[in-house]
């Protein structure tokens, strides 16, 4: 996400110097001159800054994705299987575990 996050950065920054001649005639969003970086660097932190709210909305379907696959794992596992030996629930076969919540361990 963090590089994703740098090359939009970038090709924002260079979208912006490429059509900074727009924006002269504009007086109210005219582009600085007393940047201490070159215009690229100076205004590909700002894009970095503005775009960094990319990080915690990618956090959510990562964090959504591994409780799907614990919750696969934890279904799938052979040692996690229940069967009671002396009744005739569900057959005598007995059922796997359930993740029966979202809200997993997550640490």
């Amino acid at each position: 996400i963090l590089i994703a996050q740098g090359l939009l950065a970038l090709l924002s920054s260079l979208l912006h110097d490429q059509h900074k001649g727009y924006f002269h005639h504009l007086w109210y969003i005219f582009p600085r001159k007393d940047l201490w970086l070159p215009d690229i660097c100076a205004y590909w932190l700002t894009f970095f800054t503005l775009y960094s709210n990319l990080m915690p909305i990618s956090l959510y379907p990562t964090t959504e994705f591994c409780n799907a696959m614990q919750s696969y794992f934890i279904r799938n596992d052979k040692d996690l299987f229940y069967r009671e030996p002396d009744s005739d629930f569900n057959g005598g076969d007995g059922f796997p575990a359930r993740a029966r919540s979202s809200n997993l361990c997550t640490e």
